[in-house]
């Protein structure tokens, strides 16, 4: 691409975006949810999906890892998705897991990692809160 006009030669368009046609004055960038993480790419098809448990926004050069208590199933995805009560996720995950009894998660508590019950109370499985015995 050359972003002046009469330019003796082009230049090749910068990670995260392509060119499809000599000559171009801008660069289209790799669409949300993909990546492109070389320079000088000429098709929207080498643009590459983001896999399960990362997700990008348009024009990146990379994609971006899911943070724990969140997750993304699918390939090419745009944003992560918040675990729900009950359940949680490490960094990069494809999906939240249930919570073992004995444990729980929830909105004050997150959603990394599940929190053991204090003593003298309990859960079941995929818990959001304890109960008193």
């Amino acid at each position: 691409f050359s972003n002046r006009s009469a330019a003796a030669y082009c230049e090749p368009c910068p990670s995260g975006s392509f060119s499809s046609k000599p000559g171009q004055v801008a660069c289209n960038f790799c669409a949300a949810g993909k990546y492109g993480e070389e320079e000088g790419l000429d098709s929207s098809s080498l643009c590459k999906p983001c896999w399960p448990g990362s997700y990008s926004t348009a024009g990146s050069s990379h994609c971006s890892l899911c943070s724990s208590g969140h997750y993304s199933g699918v390939w090419s995805s745009t944003m992560c998705q918040r675990c729900t009560p009950g359940k949680q996720s490490d960094i990069e995950s494809h999906q939240c897991n249930f919570c073992p009894a004995g444990t729980f998660t929830n909105a004050s508590v997150g959603y990394s990692s599940c929190v053991d019950c204090p003593a003298g109370w309990y859960s079941t499985t995929g818990s959001s809160k304890c109960y008193a015995w």
